[in-house]
């Protein structure tokens, strides 16, 4: 089985000259304790949802939110016990088709999934306690929380 964890980068003012309008946090996403590419952040809320179901999920999108800038989505099948990815690719806005990355299949135990995902809201509700609001990385784009 492979290892999924998330990784949290330097929180980012969402006002430099006004630190306590809050903050940007972004995760990185490693398997089996590598970053899997570089550029695209993890979308919490996507990743979630693929704890529960099969279906194709952007996983990792350009941290401006934008899915049409950079977007490594994952072909995942859910089971009882397991979530896999069976087939990832990464496309961008040159206009060019899709590319592969060429880690799949990963497979992944569910329950250590979850914990990896729990664990990433943690840090956020972490983060709330000591500086709030605090923007994270939704589907369309940066949201507040």
């Amino acid at each position: 089985m492979n290892t999924l964890k998330l990784v949290a980068e330097k929180p980012v003012p969402l006002d430099s000259e006004n630190p306590k309008k809050g903050i940007s946090l972004f995760f990185k996403l490693q398997v089996d304790g590598a970053n899997i590419v570089d550029g695209p952040v993890v979308d919490l809320k996507a990743l979630g949802q693929s704890a529960d179901r099969s279906g194709v999920y952007a996983v990792l999108v350009c941290s401006c939110g934008d899915p049409g800038c950079d977007v490594v989505t994952a072909e995942v099948e859910a089971t009882a016990q397991t979530i896999q990815w069976k087939r990832l690719l990464r496309a961008d806005d040159s206009g060019r088709p899709p590319k592969p990355v060429n880690i799949a299949p990963l497979v992944f135990e569910k329950s250590a999934y979850r914990a990896a995902i729990e664990n990433a809201m943690k840090g956020i509700q972490d983060h709330q306690n000591r500086i709030a609001p605090i923007s994270v990385l939704g589907p369309t784009g940066p949201y507040l929380q």
